[in-house]
């Protein structure tokens, strides 16, 4: 079971807040919990999930299984909701939903000053379910590893603008 494609987004120390359920900075709401993905990226997710929609309240989502391996060994299977329609309010924007209630986003590794940056990397496989799986610039950028990939890091680093999360995607097959 071969990777197929990979979709990296950078965890900032504010997605670290979201995760953790405090990015409430202000009194007016409960904050986002949310890893946002910018339009572009929305044919990678629909990728990685499924094509039914479930309704929680008036948001339409579609669900996907993703395993995720925590570093003492431990495999577990959660679902992650993914919303693919826009709202008014961030019209260029997907989102992966509530990520402060998937449990494998809690799973942060403890990072150096050499790891660079951290990402959450989203792993389709030629069969089975997608994998969720943190990765420092360090790993993917060390010899051994997918050339591809690599590549894809370093220029999506090249290109960021401004304070942005760094997002890129790598297709392998």
């Amino acid at each position: 079971m071969a990777v197929k494609e990979v979709l990296f987004h950078e965890i900032t120390e504010a997605d670290i807040r979201k995760i953790n359920a405090l990015s409430n900075d202000s009194q007016t709401g409960g904050g986002a919990r949310d890893l946002r993905f910018g339009i572009d990226f929305a044919p990678v997710l629909n990728r990685l999930f499924s094509e039914e929609v479930v309704y929680a309240g008036r948001t339409p989502y579609r669900v996907g299984a993703f395993e995720h391996c925590y570093a003492n060994g431990d495999r577990t299977l959660e679902q992650v909701y993914y919303a693919f329609q826009p709202t008014n309010a961030r019209p260029g924007e997907v989102r992966i939903a509530q990520i402060n209630k998937v449990n494998f986003f809690q799973d942060l590794p403890t990072i150096l000053d050499d790891d660079g940056i951290l990402f959450m990397a989203f792993i389709r496989k030629t069969e089975g379910v997608p994998q969720a799986q943190y990765l420092t610039e360090k790993q993917i950028g060390a010899s051994g590893s997918n050339p591809v990939i690599a590549s894809a890091m370093r220029e999506a680093i090249h290109k960021r603008k401004g304070r942005k999360a760094i997002v890129f995607s790598a297709e392998l097959e």
